[in-house]
């Protein structure tokens, strides 16, 4: 495998099952001194394998895909990767490895390869080794930048893989396994991120108010700004895909706090607090006898580090909530909340959140104001160059307009006003190289000036 003068990106598997530091030994060579083994001397021991992270979409060709890595978790490192060869060909030589270069909080960018990162298993054999890299994919977690994992744990799944029947023609010939529509989140996934949201909107009243009596119950004063006072309105829940835009159809929840005591000695002593819950389709959600409600407790919730442990349906969940703001539209031109959930399980899903009541106040506002209606900036919908600009500040545009063209994949691609508007600002210049999501051109609120 190192048959080149310089390193492969794959060097960490062959250090792996030989136990050699290459890199130490390169240096060694470069400063005049003799390789420190010979051929004859090196031992093989035991089975390792190499997952590189990419940000890439695999559903979209594997379009590499950029942006702000505003919440990762990696596996956690496990033994040493140059022990001698009887640990290696032993249970006591399992290792998981990560070579990275980025961290929680960095960009990655549109001028660079977009490999967040390598992950490097070794176990005894094959089969071990291949158990290994499951569960340590199942414990990756990343928002704000499409990645690969959900991918490679699809092709780790397969029989074929596991069989080592491996060939270039591999991932054509099971497309429909590894490249499946984004599946349509669970139900107790859809709970949880509602009860991460809940949290959230609760954590905000808290810190709005500190002092109040009602900081230490944040889930009993639930209801003054969501779901209408009380969940006498629903959530909107979107699945949203890995480029987060919208996927499947949206479901509905409405919550209630839980009256039935049975339902309340279930949550822990220490729990944050228990609700009822009624999920469904749009228009299957009602109040009274004939919703079906079901329970949900939040019994741990550690807002710096986004970890949370709850009661779903009679079942315990931990893992990490992630709660951001979103740029998908909604009705009207109304973003919501991006709610990112991952369980210790390994299943994870991200959903677009809307409080409806609170989308019609602002819709009722909006019509007070004159009827003007909600424009929502244009974005770049993918990283790409800036090759015309059509349009300048102060300029009337009609719907369907054209505002300005990007290139990108080889291709371009026209962003065009949503309706008849007056461009506020243009955010960019032609030969501009813009990420994902950019801002490109704003709107005046004519309103405002009304």
């Amino acid at each position: 495998m190192e048959m080149n003068t310089r390193l492969q990106v794959e060097h960490p598997v062959t250090e792996m099952v030989t136990g050699v530091d290459l890199v130490e030994w390169q240096l060694r060579v470069a400063a005049g001194e003799r390789l420190p083994l010979r051929q004859s001397e090196l031992t093989l021991a035991g089975h390792s394998f190499e997952a590189r992270v990419y940000a890439e979409r695999p559903e979209a060709g594997f379009l590499p895909g950029s942006g702000h890595l505003s919440h990762l978790r990696t596996p956690e490192a496990i033994g040493d990767t140059y022990v001698g060869a009887p640990t290696r060909s032993s249970a006591e030589g399992i290792a998981v490895r990560m070579d990275s270069g980025v961290v929680e909080g960095d960009e990655v960018s549109v001028f660079y390869d977009p490999m967040i990162s390598k992950l490097i298993v070794r176990g005894p054999d094959r089969p071990a080794a291949l158990q290994v890299l499951k569960s340590a994919l199942a414990s990756w977690e990343t928002v704000g930048v499409p990645t690969n994992v959900a991918f490679m744990r699809r092709i780790l799944d397969t029989q074929e893989f596991a069989d080592a029947d491996v060939h270039t023609a591999f991932i054509e010939q099971h497309k429909d396994v590894l490249l499946p529509p984004t599946p349509t989140p669970s139900a107790p996934l859809i709970k949880v991120a509602a009860l991460g949201w809940l949290q959230t909107q609760a954590d905000a009243l808290a810190a709005a108010h500190p002092g109040s009596v009602w900081a230490d119950y944040p889930f009993r004063r639930l209801g003054g700004g969501v779901c209408g006072g009380g969940g006498q309105t629903p959530l909107k829940l979107q699945p949203l895909d890995a480029d987060g835009a919208p996927a499947g159809d949206p479901m509905f929840l409405t919550f209630r706090h839980a009256e039935d005591a049975a339902l309340s000695s279930r949550a822990d002593a220490t729990s944050i607090g228990a609700l009822e819950l009624a999920l469904g389709s749009e228009g299957s959600i009602s109040e009274g006898e004939d919703a079906e409600w079901s329970s949900a407790a939040l019994l741990q919730w550690d807002a710096p580090k986004r970890r949370f442990r709850a009661s779903v349906d009679g079942a315990s969940i931990l893992g990490h909530a992630v709660v951001g703001t979103s740029d998908v539209d909604g009705p009207a031109g109304m973003a919501g909340a991006v709610v990112s959930v991952f369980t210790a399980a390994g299943e994870a899903a991200s959903v677009l959140l809307q409080d409806t009541a609170q989308q019609a106040a602002q819709r009722l506002s909006v019509a007070a104001a004159g009827g003007a209606a909600l424009l929502k900036a244009i974005t770049a919908p993918m990283p790409g160059k800036i090759v015309r600009v059509l349009v300048e500040k102060g300029q009337a545009v009609s719907e369907g307009e054209p505002l300005v063209v990007m290139e990108a994949m080889k291709m371009e691609h026209t962003m065009k006003a949503p309706a008849d508007a007056v461009v506020d600002a243009v955010h960019g210049v032609e030969g501009d190289v813009v990420g994902q999501r950019a801002l490109l051109v704003s709107f005046k609120d004519e309103s405002a000036d009304a």
